[in-house]
């Protein structure tokens, strides 16, 4: 697997199970999400289709949970980190939705 990915499983309504790839230019994936995580507690997503959107915000890990606020959110994920592979898991308790992101280091 060459691409970071987003996997939704378990929902209540299985219309709403998906997986999607994302990486950046040179990959098969349409979007491509950069995230980045600073040793001083900030953090930043870049999305790019047609165009650029960034957002930042701030981060804090807690044993194996980091809390992650950007603008208008502030979530608490359970994480993995593995090599070059960092693993997010959250579930919606309304819809019974779990999200797990892959992500990937990049060079």
């Amino acid at each position: 697997m060459d691409d970071s990915s987003l996997t939704v499983s378990g929902c209540t309504n299985p219309a709403n199970n998906y997986t999607q790839a994302f990486g950046c230019p040179g990959t098969v994936a349409k979007w491509c999400y950069v995230y980045t995580f600073n040793s001083n507690g900030t953090c930043s997503i870049e999305r790019t289709a047609t165009k650029t959107e960034t957002d930042t915000g701030t981060y804090k890990v807690i044993g194996n949970m980091v809390s992650i606020t950007f603008t208008g959110s502030n979530e608490a994920w359970s994480f993995d980190l593995n090599g070059t592979i960092l693993n997010f898991s959250i579930k919606d308790p309304n819809d019974g939705c779990s999200f797990k992101y892959t992500l990937i280091k990049s060079n």
